[in-house]
């Protein structure tokens, strides 16, 4: 159909404006709004925090994400409110670690004042022993790919024996702790293939009977990072990759740090989370959960501390949780607590479970083994054994004496700014406090100065006389004398 002049010009008049003052102004003010939110993302992590530092450069580690995260700094805030219910419920209290973040110093404690925590506090501490089926279903359910399957399978292996469990033991709380919980995307043995846990699923399925509430402890990344990787490549017997040679049944060398491997995601990182950052958005918002800063030193925290104590004691970790955490979960461990800070104020020195253990030996053995100086009929662990005897006991050395090869400043920098970035945009209050940026950066030059992110220089040691003597042994070919009984006949 034709348009006449008239009806065109009508139609021109329908159109709305493509530009209105009014519209525009409001335009601008919403954009600059968002723009000092950070939704745009054209400033580095720390430009915002105006800490005096390196600024972090996006470029080099692809990994890093500037996700607007809600803060856990307030971590009652996630229990409160709408999500902290006043009912006659139990609370249901999941520690999960992560790996790496003193959950085994924690359990000790657990263990330690399981009593108390029991009679005294009505909660009750399902360690792995007692409850270690309950935590595995709680995993297993949550990966089945059927909703309603997942609902029945936690409703009969879970809710029925933490019903049990509460009848029994006559308490209104629980308390897990498992670390396995925290691993992202963990290998499932009967589906066959990696699968996360299913939070939001199991919160609906036990909340008639339990608010269930999770807790997260974090670590600050410079720290956690090495401690990760050598848990990972610490040896047991049921480690392939560190019982065998390099290219013999599955062996593998240890490799350092830097300067490629902490920029990227690592085996151990494969196997637990890229780190805590990402594991707090995957809980956030889907289930109540707490923060628990393992590096937060403050003692106004602490209801039960006297001036002396506060003023000259050393507080521990596990007092932390039970006196500042449970509370923030909603739950009341006050005997607990005491009885805890009690043994703080007699205490020389904070006990710590799953102590350091040097990675060097393997490392200097599988480069002898390498170059040729050993045979590979020898037997990797035991030759890293016999290199830390001869060192200890002959050379009357340990493996601090090592030669070792150190990250350049610059990298050192970088690391440390990453860390930093992190702890920022997780607990922006703590970031600002002496405890936070402060002492972060203090004792990360302090871990320098211990060489603690430095490597085996394993080619100046391989060149020293001594060593060259002690391998000399080891690189023929050790036969093993292997009886048979007689094919003969008998008489």
């Amino acid at each position: 159909r034709l348009e006449t002049p008239s009806s065109l010009m009508a139609k021109e008049s329908q159109k709305p404006k493509l530009f209105e003052p009014k519209l525009a102004v409001v335009c601008v003010v919403l954009i600059l709004a968002l723009d000092q939110l950070g939704i745009f993302g054209s400033k580095s992590s720390l430009e915002v925090y105006h800490r005096p530092f390196p600024v972090f450069d996006d470029s080099v580690f692809p990994n890093h994400h500037n996700t607007n995260i809600i803060s856990l700094e307030s971590a009652a805030s996630h229990i409160h409110g709408t999500q902290r219910l006043q009912d006659d419920r139990g609370v249901l209290l999941l520690h999960i670690g992560p790996p790496k973040t003193a959950t085994t110093t924690l359990q000790v404690g657990f263990k330690k004042f399981k009593r108390t925590l029991r009679q005294n506090d009505g909660i009750y501490y399902c360690f792995k022993k007692e409850c270690g089926t309950i935590a595995d279903k709680m995993q297993i359910c949550g990966v089945n790919n059927n909703e309603t399957q997942a609902r029945e399978c936690w409703a009969e292996n879970v809710k029925k024996q933490l019903r049990e469990i509460r009848s029994k033991q006559n308490i209104s709380h629980i308390l897990f702790s498992a670390e396995p919980m925290s691993i992202g995307a963990h290998w499932q043995h009967h589906l066959g293939r990696r699968a996360p846990m299913g939070w939001g699923l199991l919160k609906e399925t036990l909340q008639d009977e339990w608010k269930v509430v999770v807790v997260m402890a974090y670590r600050r990344y410079t720290d956690w990072l090495p401690s990760s990787e050598q848990q990972f490549w610490r040896w047991n017997k049921y480690k392939k990759p560190v019982n065998n040679w390099p290219g013999h049944g599955g062996g593998k060398k240890i490799p350092p740090l830097f300067p490629k491997r902490w920029r990227t995601v690592s085996e151990p990182q494969k196997y637990i989370y890229n780190n805590i950052e990402q594991l707090v958005t995957s809980i956030d918002g889907i289930v109540p959960s707490v923060l628990f800063n393992i590096h937060d030193k403050s003692n106004s925290i602490l209801p039960y501390m006297n001036e002396t104590f506060a003023s000259g004691g050393q507080v521990s970790i596990i007092s932390r949780f039970l006196c500042q955490t449970m509370k923030q979960a909603g739950v009341n461990a006050d005997s607990s607590c005491r009885e805890s800070l009690e043994l703080d104020r007699k205490a020389t020195s904070e006990f710590v479970a799953n102590p350091h253990q040097t990675l060097y030996y393997d490392v200097l053995v599988v480069d002898a083994f390498e170059k040729g100086m050993i045979s590979k009929f020898h037997d990797r662990h035991e030759m890293a054994l016999k290199a830390q005897k001869f060192q200890t006991e002959v050379l009357n050395e340990t493996y601090h004496d090592f030669p070792v090869t150190c990250p350049s400043k610059e990298e050192h920098e970088a690391f440390l700014n990453y860390s930093l970035a992190m702890e920022a945009r997780l607990l922006p209050e703590f970031y600002n406090t002496s405890d936070g940026y402060e002492d972060h950066v203090a004792s990360f030059w302090k871990n320098v100065q211990k060489n603690k992110f430095c490597w085996l220089d394993t080619k100046s040691v391989l060149e020293q006389d001594q060593w060259k003597t002690f391998f000399e042994r080891y690189s023929g070919t050790r036969w093993k004398v292997v009886t048979t009984k007689s094919s003969a006949p008998k008489a």
